[in-house]
């Protein structure tokens, strides 16, 4: 039985193979196709042979009959499963082939699921629904079954099971099969998935061998021998594999991955030359080898002459006896002419696409063609009409065999015109793919739906079905677009259908010609083609960069369990996107880009489509050859439009008032709404002479600025109506002129705030005559605002902006502005819910209002809070440079305004220290830090808030500096200030506790600060949920704390969930995330997995040294770590040498940031003799050795006492051993492993080797047989 985790795993392409090569040995093989709702397996046979009649009966049917016959009292249904599962008149016999005679030598016989009339997916649903799976009914049919199919006379009987770990394919494989073949891609998912299945196999049938296949293996996949060595030892359990030679079995369990043939429905014998030694055919071989105990030799070559008369065969039978078809359809249905097209084309029939615009030659029209016409409500008026007619003129009677015959094909809604030839009619707009392929394909080929039901994979997407999982954040189309189809075509011409090696498409232009509307349809007509759709703002870098970082979050969300296949900052997202995975077709809309040289290394140019547009010139020789020139409307395009939206003006007139807008589209559209009102409709010639005439008296009132003059122009104008009728969308209009052109969110200008605004504007609004619905409105009509329903957002353009802020009447411009400013802050959260995550939205729409609305200039308080707490959410998610850039102008500026004892100051003081601390600058953060805390203490008081705050990051400052025994005390009474105001379950209170576990640990008390973390751990799961970072750190922290009491199993289960949860919180680029995972690397070197612990550090530090750089303090510890993997990887010959190398440089980085006498210093510095020493280098590592443990020792905040200077003391006497020095060293290991003992008690790891070091010396000094030495790695205590 063949069966494999999920689809698309070549399951049913494996068992194709092998059937084939079984038969053409002379063997004789059944296929059994249970895959009942989507069987596949006929595909690949059915093009190749003569069936003898189509079965009408099959396993849906002996299911349904045996359902229906048990249910009768009395029957016996042991009995009417052994009737019922009879195999005459069901199986198929495919015939030899006649065209290459004694191909294949033995016989293929087929049982499926049975004849595919109407009733079959009703039949299924009935067994489904009556869960015949779990009835004891199936067991019967499946015994009596294999009864039959052993006495079927076959030699082999392959079957094929639907995907997945349902109950019908597990009783199948316990039940019916001699043995399991388990096909799965090299996918963590797949294989993760793959064991469970294996594993219940296992349970439930032993005797049942599995054999685990591995198919569509990618040699050129990145750590390919890593990937293939993790699935063999996930399936050591369920495998018998020599141990001293994996490659027995795995060697013929593997089928690698031709892109060329990977997804057609063909055996490899007829797809390639069959004697290459890494052919498919080949891996097949093997692989049937390993299946029948070699039972099976070597298949039967076909000859090169052979193999091109059966490609030349399938090819003739695939097409049937049509050849071409002209395939005609309006533009605006280009996304159904190109489905249409590559379905036809994938079975040979050639595809003539005539072009449809007035310069188009005369259509032409092959012999023996159909003319195929796609019939949507587009239809109507199109020039394709056009074009179907001439065709029909030109074509010549061919008896109804010619282009005289005509399919219809209903795409969309709407009837065919009434002038439409007589014609064949199909109807595809509501069946769904596989169907509507099947249904088109027969009226070219009747027997095509017996060979074929899937298309071509990098085709087009099917348009007829939508897409619930895509990801589609673009904004919605303009209902009344009109013209651009030339653009439209080209633009879909240069992005074609697949997504390998499509460079960027950059739409260039003035502003107001529309290259945003272009695109916007282009993404309405083409979406079908695409799993993620994704519109960046792209006038500013911060604004691609932070968009690229959401979209990061909403991929993950597609693999929440696959850690190799997450993304997290821009860098991972584009690789993410190349990758195709998690989504293959993908299109990135980088709208009104900037230059392009800040954009370049933001977009992706290699795989996937992109579309720019931008009005900077620059794209046009930036190395993009595809870029596009977006002008004015051309006058054809200009009286379409008029057509459409006015008809009753001539098109003369309508050219003349094209001309006064400069044929810009935008102005077109916001003239025609002003005609387009109820009293201007009767005269159109004399409406547009009103509307003229109001230009030119506006004219001379227009300044130049921003956006065109005709923008600027005909936004004054559409304005007037505004001023004079509509209070409240004038109030409406003026605030947003003071922010962000685009992406202004709807719940903010419905917001309590906004709502007073409008009702002091006009009262009608705030006695409920009026609503939001209505204000805003009035400034869409007029397209001064553009609202997106479905992203709920607003824009304007910004040369409307300026206009309206050059009509505000100079008295109350600053009313205006400074309402913008308050109706932000009025928007952020309050204070308390400051750090709440449900509010980081608004944080995120709020980082792009503060430029334009000016708020950093702003003296109000609560403009201010809300700066203060927006530098806290980019603090919050480690977006230091964002806070920096924020946060340090404003301190400078409020500190000169208000004083430096201004209590908003001295808040936001606080959190820049926050974000000095968290990027390594200790000193920085010390220094405003402290500062802040005195002025807190005389402004606030010891026991406000924002003052505990502040002590909250002072300890981390102290111990930054060395100074542990005053960090200690510090947070001990930071925690008790915290417990009296707030509680012990305050969030506040835990995270207090946790900083004094960190203080208890760098002071050396391990035990006390593992009691402090467990509890202050287990209260945060409680209070802030699993799905809160602070629960997670506080488990890295306690696990960390578990470790250094020896408790190294329970800490690596502990450190790898925190790990784990931290990615999936924070991000795998937090530094948070990182030191977990370096944490981890060293509780796995301390359980003995040097290697994986090696591998893990490596690939961390490159992490954290290029997001924080090489002197943050974690990326010094990880140095550190790296040096001790080294040390403790036995494959490495020069494995101290190198450890001393790296622990050198730490040295360095450690003093060059915290000086020489500093505690981290010292303990870098005994690492290094520790691996100077086991390196040889004897004086270096003495010398080293005395520098640390003396300076531990003398420096009054640690002491000779604390366990990092036992640790020294252990490293020194080991050089001191070396040196011969061993009167010296004993009197150093008695003294040291009593301490250790008093320490941590006998059975702590660093007790047991400070004795075994000592019994060592003790037997040196009196001569008897001794040991070996060992030294302790050391930990710089976490900050």
């Amino acid at each position: 039985m063949f069966h494999s985790p999920r689809s698309e795993s070549s399951c049913t392409t494996s068992l194709a193979n092998i059937a084939w090569n079984i038969a053409s040995t002379g063997r004789s093989v059944l296929l059994v196709d249970f895959h009942l709702r989507a069987p596949e397996l006929r595909e690949y046979f059915a093009p190749l042979f003569t069936l003898r009649g189509e079965p009408q009966h099959g396993i849906v049917d002996m299911i349904t009959e045996i359902m229906a016959q048990t249910q009768v009292p009395g029957t016996d249904p042991a009995q009417v499963c052994r009737h019922g599962t009879e195999l005459r008149h069901r199986v198929d016999r495919l015939s030899r082939w006649t065209v290459i005679p004694g191909v294949p030598e033995g016989e293929i016989g087929y049982l499926g699921p049975g004849g595919r009339d109407p009733e079959q997916r009703v039949l299924l649903q009935n067994i489904h629904n009556a869960r015949f799976a779990t009835s004891a009914s199936a067991r019967h049919f499946l015994r009596a079954l294999r009864t039959h199919l052993l006495q079927s006379g076959f030699d082999y009987v392959l079957v094929d099971t639907a995907p997945g770990n349902g109950l019908l394919g597990r009783q199948c494989a316990t039940l019916l099969a001699d043995q399991v073949v388990l096909c799965l891609t090299l996918n963590q998912n797949a294989v993760t998935k793959a064991v469970g299945i294996a594993a219940d196999l296992r349970a439930e049938a032993p005797d049942v061998p599995v054999h685990p296949v591995l198919t569509r293996v990618d040699q050129d996949l990145p750590d390919l021998a890593a990937h293939l060595d993790s699935a063999y030892a996930r399936f050591a359990p369920y495998v018998e594999v020599p141990e001293n030679d994996p490659w027995q079995y795995w060697g013929r369990a593997e089928i690698p991955y031709k892109a060329t043939i990977a997804e057609r429905r063909t055996l490899a014998a007829f797809l390639e030359r069959t004697r290459m030694p890494n052919s498919l055919f080949h891996s097949y071989e093997r692989l049937t080898s390993l299946l029948t105990d070699g039972d099976i030799p070597r298949g039967r070559h076909l000859t090169q002459e052979q193999t091109e008369q059966v490609q030349l065969v399938f090819e003739q039978i695939r097409h049937g006896t049509v050849t071409s078809v002209v395939l005609v359809a309006d533009p605006r249905d280009r996304v159904w002419v190109d489905w249409v097209g590559a379905q036809l084309e994938w079975v040979g029939i050639r595809v003539v696409r005539p072009r449809t615009d007035p310069d188009a030659p005369p259509p032409h029209s092959p012999a023996n063609s159909v003319v195929t016409v796609l019939v949507s409500a587009h239809l109507r008026g199109s020039p394709a009409l056009n074009v179907l007619a001439r065709l029909l003129e030109r074509a010549p009677d061919n008896g109804g065999n010619g282009a005289h015959r005509v399919l219809g094909v209903t795409i969309g809604e709407g009837a065919p015109p009434d002038d439409f030839p007589e014609a064949e009619w199909l109807n595809l707009r509501i069946r769904e793919e596989r169907d509507a392929r099947r249904a088109l394909l027969a009226r070219f080929d009747p027997a095509f739906d017996s060979r074929r039901s899937l298309g071509p994979e990098h085709g087009p997407r099917y348009p007829g079905e939508p897409n619930p999982e895509r990801i589609n954040n673009a904004p919605s189309g303009n209902p009344n677009f009109s013209g651009r189809e030339g653009h439209l075509e080209r633009i879909r011409d240069l992005l074609g259908q697949g997504m390998e090696d499509k460079p960027p498409v950059v739409l260039v232009g003035m502003q107001g010609s529309g290259k945003s509307e272009i695109v916007r349809e282009f993404v309405r007509r083409f979406r079908s083609d695409y799993d993620l759709i994704r519109w960046i703002s792209a006038d500013r870098s911060e604004k691609v960069e932070a968009s690229l970082t959401d979209l990061a979050v909403e991929l993950n969300r597609r693999v929440p369990d696959d850690p190799d296949r997450r993304s997290e900052g821009p860098d991972d997202v584009l690789e993410t996107l190349r990758r195709g995975r998690p989504v293959h077709r993908w299109l990135l809309v980088y709208d009104n880009a900037g230059p392009p040289g800040d954009l370049d290394a933001l977009i992706p140019h290699d795989n996937g489509h992109v579309i720019v547009t931008s009005y900077h010139r620059d794209w046009e020789t930036y190395g993009h050859r595809r870029c596009l020139q977006v002008g004015p409307f051309t006058e054809e395009e200009v009286v379409e439009l008029f057509d459409d939206r006015y008809p009753e003006l001539d098109a003369a007139t309508a050219l003349d008032l094209s001309r006064r807008l400069g044929h810009l589209p935008a102005l077109l559209h916001r003239a025609l709404e002003w005609l387009n009102s109820a009293q201007r409709r009767d005269d159109g010639r004399r409406a547009v002479a009103e509307y003229v005439r109001l230009l030119d008296e506006r004219e001379p009132s227009v300044t130049q600025g921003e956006g065109s003059f005709e923008e600027r122009l005909s936004g004054s104008l559409a304005l007037d109506e505004i001023e004079g009728y509509h209070p409240a969308s004038l109030c409406l209009i003026r605030l947003v002129s003071h922010l962000a052109p685009d992406g202004i969110p709807e719940d903010l200008l419905r917001s309590p705030h906004a709502a007073a605004e409008y009702g002091d504007a006009d009262p009608r609004y705030r006695s409920g005559l009026i609503n939001f619905n209505h204000i805003h409105y009035q400034l869409t009509r007029v397209l001064l605002l553009n609202h997106d329903r479905h992203l709920k957002t607003f824009s304007v353009h910004p040369a409307v902006q300026a206009v309206v802020r050059d009509r505000i009447p100079e008295d109350e411009r600053p009313r205006f502005r400074e309402a913008a400013r308050l109706l932000l802050a009025a928007y952020a959260p309050h204070d308390e819910e400051a750090d709440d995550t449900r509010h980081d939205h608004r944080y995120e729409h709020l980082r792009w209002q503060i430029a334009p609305s000016g708020a950093d200039q702003s003296a109000h308080d609560e403009v201010r809070r809300w700066l203060v707490n927006q530098v806290r959410y980019h603090y919050r998610h480690s977006e230091f440079a964002v806070a920096l850039r924020l946060g340090a102008p404003l301190l400078e500026g409020w500190t000169e305004s208000f004083g430096e004892r201004d209590q908003l100051r001295l808040r936001l003081a606080t959190q820049l220290a926050n974000v000095h601390r968290s990027r390594g600058e200790h000193r920085a953060a010390d220094r405003l830090n402290s500062r802040t805390l005195d002025l807190q203490l005389d402004v606030l008081g010891e026991a406000h808030p924002f003052t505990l705050l502040t002590r909250r990051g002072m300890g981390a400052d102290l111990r930054a500096l060395g100074r542990f025994q005053e960090a200690l005390v510090h947070d001990r009474k930071t925690y008790d200030a915290y417990l009296d105001d707030r509680g012990p379950d305050h969030q506040h209170t835990l995270l207090a506790k946790h900083n004094l576990a960190l203080s208890l640990t760098a002071a050396g008390e391990y035990g006390p600060a593992l009691e402090s973390a467990a509890q202050a751990f287990r209260s945060a799961r409680e209070l802030l949920s699993q799905g809160h970072p602070h629960t997670w750190i506080l488990s890295s922290a306690a696990a960390t704390y578990r470790r250094r009491m020896g408790e190294y199993v329970i800490a690596q289960r502990q450190i790898q969930q925190a790990a784990h949860l931290l990615r999936r919180t924070v991000g795998e680029l937090s530094s948070h995330t990182l030191h977990a995972r370096k944490e981890l690397a060293v509780t796995e070197r301390l359980v003995g997995e040097p290697e994986q612990a090696l591998r893990r550090i490596v690939r961390t530090r490159e992490l954290h040294l290029n997001e924080y750089g090489e002197d943050h303090p974690r990326s010094l510890a990880m140095g550190l770590e790296l040096a001790a993997c080294l040390a403790a990887c036995l494959a490495a010959d020069d494995r101290f040498a190198q450890a001393r190398r790296q622990a050198e440089a730490c040295v360095d980085g450690y003093e060059r940031t915290f000086g020489e006498r500093h505690p981290f210093t010292l303990v870098a510095r005994s690492n290094l003799a520790a691996y100077a020493c086991r390196a040889g280098e004897v004086d270096h590592a003495v010398e080293q050795a005395r520098l640390a443990h003396e300076g531990l020792t003398e420096d009054d905040q640690v002491g000779p006492l604390h366990p990092l200077t036992l640790g020294a003391a252990v490293n020194r006497a080991n050089t001191l051993v070396a040196a011969g020095e061993i009167t010296e060293a004993v009197a150093l290991d008695v003294r040291t492993q009593e301490a250790l003992r008093e320490c941590f008690g006998p059975q702590h790891p660093h007790t047991e080797i400070a004795f075994a070091n000592y019994l060592n010396s003790s037997a040196r000094h009196t001569g008897d047989p001794f040991s070996a030495r060992a030294h302790i790695d050391l930990e710089v205590p976490e900050i």
